[in-house]
């Protein structure tokens, strides 16, 4: 009697830490997904602001420091800026 219920609370502490451990778990998987949707969300927010100041100094192409104009999407950005102030 007294093993059958011993074997009773062992197995009831083994499934009540189980699921412990699944619901922090969860809970970690959570936090996690919302540190990188926010993480996200800042950097587009940075590279929609680097966009718009690129397109503020797009008349002063050829004195931007090195590494502001990133790729050849900048490049065209301002150059198609260039040639609409030209007209």
């Amino acid at each position: 009697m007294k093993l059958a219920e011993h074997q009773r609370a062992v197995s009831d502490m083994i499934d009540d830490k189980r699921r412990r451990y699944m619901e922090q778990k969860a809970r970690d998987e959570a936090e996690a997904e919302a540190v990188r949707a926010a993480d996200e969300r800042k950097l587009a927010l940075i590279e929609d602001e680097r966009r718009k100041l690129l397109i503020e100094a797009a008349e002063l192409r050829e004195y931007l420091p090195r590494g502001v104009i990133r790729d050849q999407a900048d490049l065209a950005l301002i150059n198609r800026l260039q040639a609409a102030a030209r007209q």
